[in-house]
C-alpha cells in the first residue's frame, strides 16, 4: 500500500514539473506540427530561441510559441525588473503572436519545450 501512494505522489510531482503540451494549429510549422504532443518543464528560465507555453492573454488560451527576445523591464508596482518576452510562430506568414498582441509577462509563461513528440 506505501509503494503505491509513493508511485501516485511522485507521478503527480512528474506532472507538476514536467507538463504534456499538445499544437493545436499551423503557425510553429515546419519545427512543431500540429496535433504534436510536448515534454515541458516548470524548471528555469525562457531564453531566447526557446518554445515555450504561455496564457495569451489576448485570446485566454495557451499558446506554443518561439521566444525570439527577452527584455527586463522595471516594475514600480513591485519595485524590481521582470522580463517580458516577444513571441513569435516559425511560421510567419500564419501566427498571431507578439507583432500583433506585444509582450508577454513572465507570469503568464507555463512552461518550456524540451521535447516534441509526434503521435
Amino acid at each position: 500500500m506505501v509503494t503505491v501512494a509513493f508511485i501516485i505522489i511522485i507521478v503527480a510531482i512528474l506532472f507538476l514539473l514536467f507538463p504534456i503540451a499538445y499544437v493545436n494549429g499551423e503557425s510553429m510549422k515546419p519545427t512543431l506540427k500540429d496535433g504534436q504532443l510536448l515534454l515541458c518543464t516548470r524548471l528555469g528560465e525562457v531564453k531566447e530561441d526557446d518554445i515555450a507555453v504561455f496564457l495569451n492573454e489576448e485570446t485566454e488560451r495557451l499558446s506554443v510559441k518561439r521566444c525570439t527576445k527577452r527584455a527586463s523591464v522595471y516594475n514600480a508596482g513591485t519595485d524590481k525588473d521582470e522580463y517580458r518576452y516577444f513571441f513569435v510562430g516559425d511560421n510567419r506568414d500564419n501566427s498571431f503572436d507578439s507583432r500583433q498582441y506585444g509582450y508577454v509577462r513572465e507570469g503568464s509563461i507555463v512552461a518550456k519545450v524540451i521535447l516534441p513528440k509526434n503521435l
